[in-house]
């Protein structure tokens, strides 16, 4: 080739590999690398195991807390002379029941004198407890705090024209001459004419204060319109709370 520029022709043979002299040792990079490895996981499982044992060790903590904080109780809950509690409770007479009453509507409900509807403390599941019963009204024989409530079916076979009624439930007290609102009802029925049956109801329910010798009862305006039909239907009651 010209220039001063020439080449061997080949081909040639490979290199053959580095040997390592006799006595030489692994480069201490390459047995760093294997030994980290080695340490690695048997670390790992080392962390492992002691998780597990650092378990067990709270479980047996945990139950071991609870079995002393039943014991603890059970003991609490033995009286004098080592007496169980239940038995205690089922010899002590029961507390006493609070006054309470719930009347339902007479098969032929009307108002009495003094403007009160006319109620049934007897029949099917009505009771009176703890109250009185006098003229269609409930006597309060001991003061607190009471819910009284009542509901009324109204109803006619005709309606003849728009027309509106008063439900309440009002107190009388010896303690002042009137009669004292407590809760009162505007009833609108019959809201365009027509000529045939309607049915209508109001219910009414608040807190009151009572003292001894209070009455409370409650009427309608127009007392014919109210339909007895079931106790489910009509009927009127208060409780203490």
């Amino acid at each position: 080739m010209g220039d001063g520029v020439f080449a061997l022709a080949g081909p040639w043979p490979p290199l053959p590999p580095p040997r390592t002299p006799p006595g030489a040792t692994t480069p201490p990079s390459t047995w760093r690398r294997r030994r980290w490895g080695g340490s690695w996981g048997q670390w790992v499982l080392g962390t492992l195991v002691a998780l597990a044992l650092v378990a067990v060790a709270v479980q047996g903590w945990v139950l071991a807390g609870v079995r002393g904080e039943l014991q603890r109780v059970t003991t609490q809950l033995q009286v004098s002379g080592d007496q169980p509690l239940l038995e205690k409770v089922l010899q002590d007479p029961p507390p006493a029941k609070k006054p309470a009453a719930h009347l339902i509507a007479d098969a032929t409900i009307s108002s009495q004198a003094n403007g009160s509807l006319r109620w049934d403390p007897t029949k099917a599941w009505a009771f009176l407890r703890g109250l009185g019963y006098q003229g269609g009204s409930l006597v309060c024989h001991q003061p607190g705090l009471y819910f009284v409530y009542a509901k009324v079916q109204l109803g006619a076979p005709a309606c003849p024209a728009p027309a509106a009624t008063l439900h309440g439930i009002h107190k009388r007290t010896p303690r002042y001459p009137g009669v004292l609102d407590l809760l009162v009802n505007k009833v609108v029925y019959c809201p365009q004419s027509q000529g045939g049956p309607w049915a209508q109801h109001s219910f009414l329910g608040g807190l009151v204060r009572l003292e001894r010798g209070d009455e409370v009862f409650t009427r309608v305006q127009a007392p014919q319109l109210v339909r007895a039909v079931d106790g489910s239907r009509s009927y009127f009651g208060m409780f203490m709370v």
